[in-house]
């Protein structure tokens, strides 16, 4: 057994921390962590939306888009892993969050309440990124934010 397994079986062990894999493009997957996450502890505290993927050509250098061909040269039919991973999970996992925190009873210690956390990029505000698709999925995600305050 690795160091990492070795942790993460520890981790495991722990009363107050849900360790939970799943597909985030996966609507009812996704739903479902909210729903035993909320029945284990009773609420929930923290979200952190952490799920992120690059795609490139893995035959050269060049940066490319979805999966491994540039986005102008795509077939009709072909979806952007991208964007899915990037960021319609994130919008999908923030609005559970959201639905979650109306629901629940607030914190009798006076801890933490409803906190998201998404995770990004600085490419999604670099103009001139050779990445377009990965580029406004991170951006996205940065303005998806400021809408909600």
């Amino acid at each position: 057994m690795s160091a990492v397994d070795r942790n993460i079986s520890n981790l495991q062990k722990s009363e107050n921390l849900h360790l939970y894999q799943l597909d985030v493009t996966d609507w009812k997957a996704l739903k479902k962590l909210y729903t035993d996450t909320s029945a284990k502890f009773g609420r929930i505290d923290v979200v952190c939306n952490n799920a992120g993927i690059f795609e490139c050509d893995s035959n050269s250098s060049r940066l490319t888009l979805a999966r491994g061909g540039h986005f102008w040269a795509d077939e009709d039919a072909q979806n952007y892993p991208t964007i899915d991973i990037n960021l319609t999970s994130l919008m999908k996992s923030t609005r559970l969050a959201i639905s979650t925190f109306l629901k629940q009873p607030k914190p009798q210690d006076g801890g933490p309440i409803d906190v998201i956390v998404n995770t990004t990029s600085v490419a999604g505000m670099m103009p001139g990124f050779p990445a377009p698709v990965y580029c406004a999925s991170k951006w996205g995600k940065i303005h998806q934010r400021s809408m909600l305050m």
